[in-house]
């Protein structure tokens, strides 16, 4: 059996006097190459609240012999992921979301537009505390399967969000995570 790169007990972890460095959830960036619109001809990075790392798994396939089952990896899928984005009047968050929604569906004549016009690449970026990029997901045949653009109430004076739910195909890690544990370098 293969031995685990390093002992990752809490033990371990008080010992490396300061050393360990959790990643933290806030930060991240959310970049999407959305392309074919003048406004939006480069990478835009969404003003992004909440975001989602990638969730894949494979189906499983069952083989009988004799008395026995086992199992082996089947197809691979990933789960559609939302992202809640700040509503900002003078940023372009919403118009963007907008034009890439309506590549996908056109409301002025009902039709459903062409997947090589809606899926785009995109990245999910995570860096240190100091700023340093740590892990990234490129994310490929991505499209905004459903956009929830907000509630209005009078009684508030919070921010309006908008949860934008995006479907892909794929999520390939650049820096291969099991990779870089035990490695001695920026992990």
């Amino acid at each position: 059996m293969a031995k685990a790169p390093n002992n990752f007990t809490a033990g371990h972890l008080a010992s490396m006097a300061g050393a360990y460095e959790p990643q933290r959830q806030m930060d991240f960036e959310v970049e999407l190459e959305l392309g074919g619109n003048p406004d939006f001809s480069e990478a835009i990075t969404l003003s992004v609240d909440v975001g989602f790392l990638p969730n894949e798994s494979n189906e499983e396939i069952e083989l009988h012999y004799l008395n026995d089952k086992v199992w082996v990896a089947g197809k691979y899928s990933v789960d559609a992921g939302t992202l809640t984005c700040k509503d900002i009047i003078n940023a372009p968050t919403a118009e963007a979301i907008a034009y890439w929604r309506s590549l996908v569906y056109n409301h002025e004549n009902g039709k459903i537009g062409l997947a090589k016009d809606y899926k785009k690449q995109g990245s999910i970026l995570l860096y240190s505390s100091e700023g340093s990029a740590t892990r990234t997901w490129n994310i490929e045949g991505a499209w905004p399967q459903a956009v929830n653009w907000g509630t209005l109430d009078y009684s508030s004076s919070e921010k309006n969000q908008i949860e934008l739910t995006i479907r892909y195909d794929r999520a390939i890690p650049v820096r291969p995570l099991q990779a870089s544990l035990g490695s001695g370098g920026n992990a």
